[in-house]
């Protein structure tokens, strides 16, 4: 099919080391109190590099950590007061701006019961940490599930927990561009085949789970307005804007090219107008087409036209403008 052609213009880029094998990672992209991050690691180390607002730039800042201190590195997330909490097959640790460990607070190791792996976020309030963990073992009884719990982000001492719907999960935790949004997006992938997602907040001391739409239907990009979010197929061949819990728009991969293509990559929030999404035939392609859709109702805008190839994954960021990697160059964009 054939579609009004919309123009890439390149407004920054920059180098990223270790940009290239990172993206693919749970924790490669991140929202986090209304900012986007990139992360990477380097040997034992992990760097995070903060988007900048100003489109004429990669980033507004570059932190790094060693990981001396801290068990294996997992899953890493940036926290309010400028440190790093990282979720780890045995523990999670939060770590001062300087590489100083605040505390760990110890779990059952994951690789001991199945291919499950944590992931960490502050809550909205920025006063406590959830984090995902193996569930309880008790001998005679079957296990109920992983746990998500909250723990006091000064402290780290356990405030509440409860238990998810996934076992030995794949877990990673977004929050909104929104600054006002009570939740955060919990998405849990068991397999290729399985996924939860779900609405984590904490209400009156306790931890509340909610699943957000159907079940293998991950979420996907950003969030811009409280209660508004993607979710993706897990085949990649569907595409559904969600208002306050419920779908109100819903498109197909194959309604926009042809049959057997997916979305691939994460589709997400260009800005409130629009939503930027890659389709090709494979997820592991080199190369995809890349659409601009009505927010609101999906329906394709335009096609983007790059001065050169663009790559599989473009991260939106919910400013009008865009990132795409190759190898461990990050570059800008908008629309001419």
């Amino acid at each position: 099919m054939t579609y009004t052609q919309a123009f890439a213009q390149l407004t920054a880029s920059d180098v990223f080391p270790g940009m290239e094998d990172s993206l693919g990672e749970l924790d490669g992209w991140l929202v986090r109190e209304g900012v986007n991050w990139l992360i990477t690691r380097l040997g034992p180390d992990v760097r995070l590099g903060r988007i900048d607002g100003d489109a004429s730039r990669i980033f507004s800042e570059e932190r790094s950590w060693p990981a001396s201190g801290i068990d294996e590195p997992g899953y890493a997330s940036p926290v309010p007061d400028g440190g790093l909490a990282v979720s780890s097959d045995r523990g999670v640790a939060v770590c001062s701006r300087s590489g100083e460990v605040r505390w760990v607070y110890r779990h059952d190791a994951w690789s001991e019961g199945g291919m499950g792996c944590g992931a960490c976020a502050a809550d909205p309030s920025g006063r406590y940490l959830f984090a995902t963990t193996p569930g309880h073992l008790d001998p005679g009884r079957p296990y109920e599930g992983d746990l998500c719990v909250a723990l006091d982000l000064a402290t780290g001492k356990l405030v509440a927990e409860a238990v998810l719907p996934s076992f030995s999960a794949m877990y990673s935790l977004q929050h909104s561009l929104a600054v006002n949004e009570g939740v955060v997006f919990l998405t849990a992938g068991q397999g290729q085949d399985e996924a939860y997602s779900l609405l984590v907040s904490l209400s009156d001391g306790e931890v509340v789970v909610r699943q957000a739409g159907v079940v293998d239907e991950p979420f996907t990009g950003n969030s811009l307005a409280p209660g508004v979010f993607l979710k993706q197929a897990i085949d990649g061949e569907d595409l559904t804007r969600y208002e306050d819990g419920l779908p109100v728009a819903t498109t197909s991969a194959e309604t926009i090219l042809s049959a057997e293509m997916r979305f691939v990559g994460r589709p997400g929030f260009l800005d409130d107008a629009r939503i930027l999404a890659a389709v090709a035939e494979e997820a592991w392609e080199g190369e995809a087409r890349h659409f601009l859709l009505d927010a609101r109702t999906l329906e394709v805008v335009a096609e983007i036209d790059y001065p050169a190839s663009a790559s599989l994954d473009p991260l939106a960021l919910g400013d009008g403008t865009w990132l795409t990697v190759e190898g461990d160059e990050v570059s800008r964009w908008r629309i001419s």
